[in-house]
């Protein structure tokens, strides 16, 4: 995200133009909110927080592929159990 992309504006200044603060979304991807010199919150655009969801939902998807690639010799639990459990069979 580069610069033009993300401002920063002061928790005050958000809380008295809130309505504009938040029509600026449309020009930057993200917005900071600071409070004595440190960031407390960042206001997004529902666009790109739906893109940060997916982009977290995708790393766990592959963090998980990965784990289970990674062991060699998995433990496979047999077709009969599964089918018992579900109570597809007596």
């Amino acid at each position: 995200m580069t610069t033009a992309q993300r401002r920063e504006v002061s928790v005050t200044h958000a809380r008295d133009h809130l309505s504009a603060t938040i029509a600026e979304l449309g020009a930057a991807q993200a917005i900071r909110l600071v409070n004595r010199g440190r960031v407390v919150a960042v206001l997004v655009s529902p666009e790109r927080f739906e893109a940060l969801l997916d982009a977290a939902e995708d790393a766990e998807d592959y963090r998980a592929v990965a784990e289970y690639s990674a062991d060699p010799d998995p433990d496979p639990i047999p077709w009969e159990d599964v089918k018992r459990d579900l109570g597809l069979v007596g």
